[in-house]
């Protein structure tokens, strides 16, 4: 990835690392500047925190199994890429046809 110039799909793959402060400083300089010039996913970013906000004050956290929780994740991050959630029973998001564009 450029640490210049970033693309709303490239924004998306990093959103997590961003919030962790994971990111190289040039690449964390290089999203900041995307979220400036960037309302779509300066939208999802918000999104992004809300979600984890409720989520982590939603009780009870700790006692999430890891099955549901990798679940969980998995359905978020397909959704993020642009997939459409699975119904009851499959995988979430996984196999589906792109349905939503990227933020941005």
């Amino acid at each position: 990835m450029d640490a210049q110039q970033l693309v709303c799909r490239e924004l998306v793959e990093l959103v997590t690392d961003y919030l962790d402060d994971a990111l190289p400083p040039a690449l964390r300089v290089a999203v900041d500047r995307h979220l400036d010039d960037c309302d779509g996913c300066l939208r999802y970013l918000r999104l992004v925190m809300r979600t984890v906000d409720e989520l982590m004050r939603s009780p009870p956290y700790a006692s999430l199994a890891a099955p549901r929780r990798h679940r969980l994740l998995d359905a978020f991050r397909d959704r993020a890429e642009g997939g459409q959630p699975a119904g009851r029973g499959q995988a979430a998001g996984r196999g589906q046809a792109a349905g939503r564009g990227q933020p941005g």
